[in-house]
């Protein structure tokens, strides 16, 4: 049996209850999920329970959830696509961000399991023929920031205050792939995935499409 079969064959309603039970039914200490009873533990708590356990018990990537951009995003993201369209059309922009299931901050998510779950919610990576990335040594955000400059400095000013919280340090995974598009010209991709907001359990996928003529 798969991992995944087994998963959705061992975690029924009776194990909503005993999580329910072992988690909530004390007297002090009770967890704040658990304030509104074993209804509303049930239909929230335990299916973000199981979007855990797939990943962590080997049965699939983490499940990222897309969030809206707010309007702080929208217009870094209208400075940077104005500045790549302008002139000779130096470089294509893409952003995604995304809420990462987690637990306790005692235990972290690994960023190299936010890297898989990006590449499988976006089709737009896992399905790409073209453009085989290549994992490279992971960034600090000053790296991030100094390498999208030219391009997109309103992003990198933006991001530690949404998705993240203003405080925290993000972790950073750079992937990048430079295809032959014409003779003697090359595309230089950079995905700058992932930013991960390690304390609000978010993540920001860029993607940076640099235009040799």
């Amino acid at each position: 049996m798969t991992p995944a079969k087994a998963l959705s064959q061992c975690t029924d309603a009776q194990d909503a209850h005993n999580a329910w039970l072992s988690q909530c039914a004390v007297s002090s200490g009770q967890k704040p999920w658990c304030t509104n009873g074993e209804a509303a533990f049930t239909s929230r708590m335990w299916p973000a329970c199981k979007d855990f356990y797939q990943r962590y018990q080997g049965a699939g990537p983490l499940p990222l959830t897309q969030l809206e951009d707010n309007d702080t995003i929208k217009e870094a993201r209208a400075d940077g696509h104005a500045r790549c369209k302008a002139g000779e059309n130096a470089c294509d922009e893409f952003l995604w961000t995304f809420n990462v299931p987690s637990v306790e901050d005692t235990q972290p998510t690994q960023l190299d399991w936010v890297v898989e779950g990006a590449f499988a919610t976006l089709p737009e990576l896992s399905s790409n023929q073209r453009v085989q990335f290549t994992r490279k040594p992971d960034l600090t955000y000053a790296n991030f920031s100094s390498h999208i400059a030219r391009a997109s400095p309103e992003l990198g000013q933006v991001l530690p205050q949404s998705p993240g919280n203003g405080t925290e340090v993000p972790v950073m995974a750079h992937l990048n792939n430079d295809p032959l598009v014409a003779r003697g010209a090359r595309d230089f991709h950079n995905l700058y995935s992932i930013v991960h907001f390690p304390q609000s359990h978010r993540t920001a996928v860029f993607w940076l499409i640099q235009h040799e003529y």
